[in-house]
């Protein structure tokens, strides 16, 4: 049960039910039960009666992507041998991207931590083939995509987090996008720490921009609960399996 002025403009629901002294027969059904949006914007101020929603649907995915990302913390951290097997994965993102290469794009990447592959070789990987690479930086509730060349010193940022330095670009040059995950599905489904700043960057790139997501073997899964607002990825690459 929330109140409604914590929630964006418009959620996906499977019913919504105002609670409290609100007419008990006032409610909001989506046809033959599938999802439906409903504006609850409105200023709470102006409402005759304190009012708390029931938003069924959200609650059950919700729970489930918890306890997904619970399971997949204590997965990833059991991976053994992890600076090894990290190796291969640039020249396995670089390979992806055909006969031409990464020669000229602008590559977003990321400085893997905690139990993130370690990308050391994978910057290594675009640098080596010509691409323009950029590190994420956090900013506020926001991501940024800051240009970062080899040498370039990097401080700790966000969530203890190596960040670069200097100005954030346009998100419209970014050609491809390199993406962390706790879990995946080998058709491009992603589940990440649940902070939402890649699915609120993602959609400010341009629409044929390449996203690759990048793990273990291990964190390849057979389904991932999706909702609206997560963006599948172009292919997923890890360690022994690609697609």
């Amino acid at each position: 049960m929330v109140n409604p002025a914590g929630w964006s403009p418009a959620i996906p629901v499977m019913m919504v039910t105002p609670v409290g002294k609100w007419p008990s027969t006032w409610r909001k059904r989506a046809e033959s039960n599938s999802s439906a949006e409903i504006d609850i914007s409105g200023d709470p101020i102006r409402w005759p009666y304190p009012v708390t929603w029931s938003v069924r649907r959200w609650r059950v995915m919700s729970e489930a992507k918890r306890q997904l990302r619970t399971d997949m913390r204590r997965l990833r951290a059991a991976i053994a041998d992890r600076l090894h097997r990290s190796a291969a994965l640039g020249g396995l993102v670089v390979d992806s991207f055909g006969p031409s290469g990464v020669a000229g794009l602008h590559v977003l990447a990321f400085v893997g931590v905690g139990g993130e592959p370690d990308t050391t070789g994978l910057l290594d990987s675009l640098w080596q083939g010509g691409a323009l690479v950029y590190l994420p930086r956090v900013i506020g509730d926001h991501m940024v995509a800051v240009r970062h060349d080899r040498g370039d010193p990097l401080e700790v940022g966000a969530y203890g987090i190596p960040a670069p330095i200097g100005e954030a670009c346009d998100p419209t040059v970014i050609d491809a996008v390199v993406v962390p995950g706790l879990a995946f599905t080998l058709d491009g489904c992603r589940l990440g720490q649940g902070g939402g700043y890649y699915d609120r960057f993602l959609p400010l790139v341009r629409s044929d921009c390449v996203t690759v997501g990048v793990c273990f073997r291990e964190q390849i899964v057979d389904s991932i609960p999706n909702e609206d607002h997560d963006r599948n990825m172009s292919r997923v690459i890890c360690d022994g399996v690609s697609q």
